[in-house]
Order: C-alpha cells, then sequence, then structure tokens
C-alpha cells in the first residue's frame, strides 16, 4: 500500500520551519550580516530527521553552539539558575501530586490544568 501525505502534517511542518526561522533571523541574529542564511541553516539542522531520528531527541547545549544558536548557560547564572530551578520544582511538585500533564499559568497567576481522567 503507497503511503499517504497528509496535508496537516505538511503544513504543520511547513509553518514551524517558517516560524522558527523567522523568530531566529528577527530575534536571536537581528542586525546580524546573513542573518536569513543564518536562520536558515540552523533550522535545516534542527529539522533534519537524518541527524535527529526523533522530535523529542535531546540536544546538548554544545551541539546547539555548534549548529549556531547562541546559548547562555544556566550555571553561568546562579540567581537566575535558582529562580527558573525554584518555578521547575514547584511544577514538579504539582505534576507530582495531581494527575496532571499539562499547566499554563499566565502572569496574574491564573492557571489552567490538563488532568488525566484516570480509567475505571
Amino acid at each position: 500500500m503507497e503511503s499517504q501525505k497528509n496535508p496537516k502534517c505538511e503544513n504543520a511542518v511547513k509553518w514551524s520551519k517558517q516560524f522558527v526561522s523567522k523568530q531566529l533571523e528577527e530575534v536571536m541574529f537581528v542586525g546580524e550580516q546573513g542573518a536569513n542564511k543564518k536562520a536558515r541553516d540552523v533550522v535545516k539542522k534542527l529539522t533534519a530527521y537524518s541527524g535527529n531520528k526523533s522530535h523529542e531527541r535531546h540536544i546538548h547545549i554544545d551541539e546547539c553552539k555548534q549548529i549556531g544558536l547562541k546559548i547562555v548557560s544556566l550555571e553561568d547564572d546562579p540567581v537566575f539558575q535558582d529562580l527558573v530551578l525554584t518555578v521547575h520544582h514547584c511544577y514538579m511538585h504539582v505534576f507530582q501530586s495531581v494527575p496532571a500533564y499539562k499547566a499554563i499559568e499566565n502572569h496574574l497567576g491564573v492557571a489552567l490544568f490538563k488532568n488525566v481522567v484516570p480509567k475505571n
């Protein structure tokens, strides 16, 4: 049986590549010579299935730097690291206490948690 292409999936991939490329060009590489090419090159490397094999593969900081991303290590700023880890630990506590799989919270403290519905 011949593989069917899914236009929704193809459009999602195309849109995400365009979105990330635009963000890299207009934020990370703003004002730099060749920003558009740098952004496209990073997106190409991040989305190359032959190298990544999986959407959920961890990409180490050294590899991120190697492909052209401008990375600042969290460990370089102990105060910021402590703040980030505090938020992380709070959410990990929530996810262990409540069968939630998604949490969204805004700057006003309004939160939405999506819970796992237990099967009977």
